[in-house]
């Protein structure tokens, strides 16, 4: 399988050699390996334009190229393109390179809640919420007034659970917000375009996560104006917390660097004196009662 690497290379030599009869290209670079190793797999004769030093280029060699492409299956080199998504690789070829695929790119995981009315031939029973799995374009950004962000997968699918049992009640500023699950990686890109379109139209944007450095470094770097969290008192009680994990040692220290600057009355000092001082930790699974709605400090990432 001719993987997205060579396909660029080949293509940058197939542009070159429109204005030249022959394009020369190390033999030692990584592509030109992984080249080498397909050819001889493909028995694609190589002894008349490679080297022990330089590929040696020519509108013949890209000829052979693609119609051992064609045997195989695969779409010819000026075909395939960088961010195509699987269905569309499909209908080119047998052809499949997962790295250049992302199926949940711009989509983001919506908690809707009061859906007991709604009639869904694939569910047994009707569900009190549910969740949706759209596209962020779609979303309506002006009737809610407020976004609320749960960091961990499992606390979202049950937030509004907990709310209703007061197992961990939201406070009433987030009534009817629009809630959505943080995403991994490239999901979470979607979910930090949102919390920037929230602020620009002036509404809160709400986090709702563990209680540790990493927790509240990510809240800061991408801009959140609120943390939600259980009572302080909670929070002070060390057989209740945990330490905090040594592989947080980074985000601890960013912390401190940047905390640094606030202002000494801010209401996050209390909470940070148990963060910092204290060095104690609580994870989400473990907040109860009534959540609080601290605001955060306004002030650019430190690394």
């Amino acid at each position: 399988m001719l993987s997205q690497r060579l396909y660029n290379l080949l293509q940058r030599v197939e542009a070159r050699l429109q204005t030249a009869a022959s394009v020369s290209e190390s033999a030692h670079s990584q592509a030109a390996r992984e080249l080498l190793d397909w050819c001889r797999a493909q028995d694609v004769p190589t002894h008349d334009w490679v080297t022990a030093s330089k590929l040696l280029f020519s509108p013949q060699v890209l000829q052979v190229i693609n119609e051992t492409l064609q045997l195989l299956g695969q779409p010819p080199i000026g075909t395939v393109h960088s961010g195509q998504n699987r269905y569309q690789q499909a209908q080119a070829s047998n052809r499949e390179d997962k790295n250049s695929s992302r199926p949940r790119a711009g989509r983001v995981l919506v908690l809707q809640p009061d859906a007991g009315n709604l009639a869904l031939t694939v569910l047994q029973q009707p569900q009190t919420d549910l969740v949706l799995d759209i596209p962020a374009d779609q979303l309506d950004l002006h009737t809610p007034p407020c976004l609320l962000v749960v960091e961990n997968l499992d606390m979202f699918y049950h937030c509004l659970e907990h709310h209703r049992s007061g197992s961990q009640r939201l406070p009433a500023e987030c009534d009817n917000a629009l809630i959505v699950f943080r995403g991994y990686q490239h999901d979470a890109q979607s979910v930090i375009a949102l919390v920037q379109q929230f602020n620009a139209l002036g509404k809160p944007t709400y986090y709702l996560g563990d209680f540790d450095p990493a927790g509240l470094n990510i809240a800061l770097d991408h801009g959140y104006s609120h943390l939600l969290l259980p009572e302080l008192s909670l929070l002070n009680q060390g057989s209740y917390t945990a330490r905090i994990e040594p592989k947080q040692q980074e985000d601890f220290e960013r912390l401190q660097r940047r905390s640094r600057s606030w202002p000494q009355n801010h209401a996050l000092q209390a909470h940070l004196q148990v963060l910092l001082e204290q060095q104690q930790s609580l994870r989400h699974q473990r907040y109860r009662g009534a959540l609080e709605s601290v605001p955060l400090p306004d002030q650019p990432s430190t690394r």
